[in-house]
């Protein structure tokens, strides 16, 4: 579907109090989910965590009815999940590693949930964030240290790569966002041709997810596979 411009799950337009029509055939996605392996055959075997991927379904706006969305369309997360409180932790620690400072409850950032700012290597997390918020806009701010500290890129690829990795990010550790990161980065796109802008940015997502994931512990997730 090329003319897609906002796109969630059945239950996330639920929330949004709007419900898919019938008959309307769903679009399909791939998701990052956690799959406990072991290495050998034997039972002692120390079980890892690999990442795979699943189809999910998805409803294009244009197949809903109901109450009008919001200017804007990004719900806030407002669960406090023990993945969410895990995911923060683990976070925090790979900023730390990467020399990025984090300051929780940071003030004047307007109505923006988080902000990275590059000339102090520093992610400011706003005040009153639930533990998934936090978590959601830590991935976020953190996909902007890591990819865009120079500023050198068109804003909508930025934010389209930035949320695109804390969505991957966080479905991998069993934290679903797409409430909000659908809205977002389909807010982005369209002030651009959105359909080329997802085809620049979908590897540089990939490929920093990845990295990312690869860095977080994978025996504390598998858990929530």
């Amino acid at each position: 579907m090329p003319t897609a411009t906002r796109v969630c799950g059945f239950h996330g337009w639920l929330r949004l109090g709007r419900y898919v029509r019938k008959g309307e055939h769903g679009l399909k996605i791939l998701t990052p989910v956690a799959m406990r392996r072991s290495e050998g055959e034997d039972a002692e075997d120390e079980a890892q965590t690999v990442t795979r991927f699943r189809v999910v379904t998805v409803f294009d706006i244009s197949q809903t009815e109901g109450a009008p969305l919001p200017e804007h369309p990004c719900q806030a997360l407002t669960t406090a999940s023990e993945r969410g409180a895990w995911l923060c932790g683990r976070l925090l620690e790979v900023a730390c590693t990467e020399g990025v400072q984090v300051r929780e409850g940071m003030t004047g950032l307007g109505r923006a949930h988080g902000a990275f700012i590059p000339g102090a290597n520093t992610i400011g997390l706003a005040p009153g964030l639930s533990t998934d918020q936090a978590a959601k806009t830590l991935c976020h701010e953190l996909a902007h240290a890591l990819l865009h500290g120079h500023g050198d890129r068109p804003r909508e690829e930025q934010e389209a790569e930035a949320e695109g990795v804390a969505f991957v990010v966080a479905a991998w550790a069993g934290l679903d966002t797409s409430v909000y990161s659908f809205a977002y980065v389909a807010d982005w796109a369209g002030r651009k041709d959105g359909a080329a802008l997802i085809r620049r940015v979908g590897s540089t997502i990939q490929r920093t997810a990845a990295s990312i994931i690869g860095r977080l512990a994978p025996e504390e997730t598998s858990q929530s596979a």
